[in-house]
């Protein structure tokens, strides 16, 4: 509780006193990896922090861009800690995000407190249990799985990017059935199927990495070859099963989504290839692993 104190300190400054009398107005509590990082002592990049707080006042409807200066300041300016937190933020800080549900109702809004992003919701959605703590900042806090957060070790979610965010902070991670979810196994447990590729011609691989990582390139399968029209056809495709013709490459420099795959295998010349929900990877056949992984 110290570091989550001292931590909360550095963000608000000389507002925490006002943020924790409002805070315990509105019965709010903190959760997420914020409170996993402290009891770690680690600080993550792309982390914000998590509060949840009852819908009825997620929702309360009220003009945002009112001015709330008189509810929070007396006529002798003095602070008036009688009110809830999200009229607070509105009034202190500077909203970055709102994101409604389904039934218009906001599911989450996000602040910028001193360049740390501070996320209101209504209920606990983390998908890793290691996260699923909490804490009232009245001293009483819930350790969800202490053991696996010292351990660094999270339950599995199929969700690529949230995977490579926590195999890059050091975690390791198991299924449902508490087995360990590898390097290898894991293509099968994301639904990710495999398609071996060999070369069309004798180019070398380091002129196909340049093809691959142009901006400006698009790629065509047709009758089992894939060209791109700038640089005609680059690779055959093996195999009974026929991937989707959407294909994309993530060497391209402005790609936007990181790739695990790449990350796991750098260098390995592969396509990625969407139909629907269904990924499939087209993978160079000078791939050693290939046949164990898939």
């Amino acid at each position: 509780m110290d570091e989550i104190n001292r931590r909360l300190g550095i963000i608000f400054g000389e507002d925490l006193d006002e943020f924790v009398a409002i805070f315990r107005n509105s019965k709010a509590v903190i959760t997420g990896s914020f409170i996993t990082q402290c009891m770690l002592g680690e600080y993550w990049k792309d982390s914000n922090i998590k509060i949840i707080v009852n819908s009825d006042e997620l929702n309360e409807p009220f003009d945002h861009r009112q001015l709330l200066r008189p509810e929070f300041q007396d006529a002798k300016h003095k602070f008036r800690n009688d009110k809830k937190i999200i009229k607070y933020m509105f009034f202190k800080y500077r909203v970055v995000e709102a994101m409604p549900s389904n039934h218009q109702c906001m599911s989450n809004i996000v602040f910028e407190v001193n360049e740390t992003r501070i996320m209101f919701e209504t209920a606990k959605q983390h998908k890793y249990d290691i996260c699923k703590n909490t804490y009232d900042l009245d001293g009483s806090i819930f350790i969800y799985k202490m053991n696996e957060i010292f351990a660094k070790r999270a339950n599995f979610q199929p969700d690529c990017i949230m995977h490579m965010k926590y195999r890059a902070r050091g975690f390791s991670f198991y299924d449902i059935c508490g087995e360990s979810v590898t390097d290898y196994n894991i293509w099968k447990k994301l639904d990710i199927d495999f398609v071996k590729i060999t070369p069309y011609d004798d180019r070398s691989q380091e002129k196909r990495l340049q093809i691959l990582s142009n901006d400006r390139n698009e790629y065509d399968l047709h009758k089992y070859v894939i060209s791109e029209c700038w640089a005609g056809n680059l690779y055959i495709v093996h195999g009974d099963q026929i991937p989707g013709s959407h294909l994309v490459s993530c060497f391209r420099k402005r790609i936007t989504n990181a790739c695990l795959f790449k990350e796991i295998y750098p260098g390995v010349e592969h396509l990625h290839s969407f139909d629907d929900n269904k990924q499939t990877l087209l993978v160079i056949n000078t791939f050693d692993l290939l046949d164990t992984i898939h």
